[in-house]
């Protein structure tokens, strides 16, 4: 039998591939139970994303227009009574839904997740940004 803080961790990585499988399926009620009703997603270029309405809608609408496929390459959680903390890496892939564009995107994370009432855990705070760099238009001043 696993110790108290080794079950929590399992637990934090079934959330965590919950919310991989449920964004690579484009199923928002599937990604709205990984998160408390409280959450804050905080995508990158992107306002802060708060509550279980607004990411249902942020979703929706990164979904209308693409596919995405998200791997986790690393991840590390460390439980400290009743939150917990991720770190992690990963590979990501938008495909446009007509078929006529691409991005691939390697970056890391931070997942917070908190206890819940009934012990379970789910996701309150995510953040995330690309390893890539930033292109910038040409400086027309450049020469």
């Amino acid at each position: 039998m696993l110790r108290h803080a080794e079950a929590d961790e399992h637990e934090v990585h079934a959330v965590a591939e919950s919310l991989r499988n449920a964004v690579n399926r484009g199923d928002v009620a599937a990604i709205l139970a990984c998160w408390s009703p409280r959450g804050v997603l905080q995508p990158p270029h992107h306002p802060a994303v708060c509550g279980h309405q607004a990411i249902a809608e942020y979703f929706r609408n990164i979904l209308a227009t693409r596919r995405l496929t998200f791997t986790f390459t690393e991840s590390v959680v460390i439980v400290l009574d009743e939150v917990a903390l991720e770190t992690l890496s990963y590979t990501a892939v938008a495909t446009t839904l007509a078929g006529t564009g691409r991005t691939d995107d390697v970056g890391k994370g931070l997942h917070v997740y908190g206890r819940q009432p009934d012990g379970s855990w789910k996701l309150t705070q995510d953040i995330w940004n690309s390893d890539l760099p930033l292109t910038r238009p040409t400086d027309l001043n450049e020469k």
